[in-house]
């Protein structure tokens, strides 16, 4: 079974490469989740919402 990513054969779906990418770019994602609720101010009604 080839990689959905980058095509590379009996790689079951994923190569390994490509999953570590995959990851890296959901703990970027995370990162900026976790630092934009750290610079919200708790007391501004709309930085809260």
């Amino acid at each position: 079974m080839a990689c959905q990513d980058c095509g590379q054969e009996r790689s079951a779906g994923l190569c390994e490469a490509c999953d570590h990418r995959r990851q890296t770019e959901t703990l970027i994602g995370e990162a900026g989740l976790l630092k934009a609720t750290w610079s919200a101010d708790p007391t501004d009604p709309a930085a809260v919402a």
